[in-house]
């Protein structure tokens, strides 16, 4: 599992990021994975997991700012490119293995990486 270490508060967390005013869902999935990680692939190679949201997925900013999230996670297999290990966002971005994943991540972002471990299960 790809992860990337956030410089905003130092935890672990799945690369992510909002959609654009007028954008495809799955356009911003490949910006922001090129964005966060320097890897790139393509919408034809994306398949969505699951929509997330409600009360788990209210989320504080460290300026203060509170939102409630609504996520689409999608699965990707298929990606080109080298690893950015630090951004402007993150400090660090590596694959971890599903059974040695990191400790600090965040909170809502667990919740999305459990499901994506039920879905590996069912295959």
């Amino acid at each position: 599992m790809l992860l990337i270490k956030r410089s905003d508060n130092g935890l672990w967390g799945l690369p992510a990021g909002s959609i654009e005013l007028n954008e495809d869902p799955k356009n911003a999935v490949c910006r922001e994975l090129v964005e966060e990680t320097g890897l790139i692939t393509k919408k034809i190679d994306l398949r969505l997991l699951n929509v997330f949201g409600g009360k788990d997925f209210l989320y504080t900013y460290p300026n203060g700012d509170v939102c409630s999230f609504v996520i689409s996670s999608f699965l990707t297999e298929c990606f080109t490119g080298t690893i950015l290990k630090q951004t402007d966002e993150s400090t660090d971005c590596r694959f971890f293995s599903l059974t040695s994943l990191p400790t600090n991540i965040l909170k809502h972002e667990k919740l999305i990486i459990d499901d994506f471990k039920k879905i590996l299960l069912v295959k």
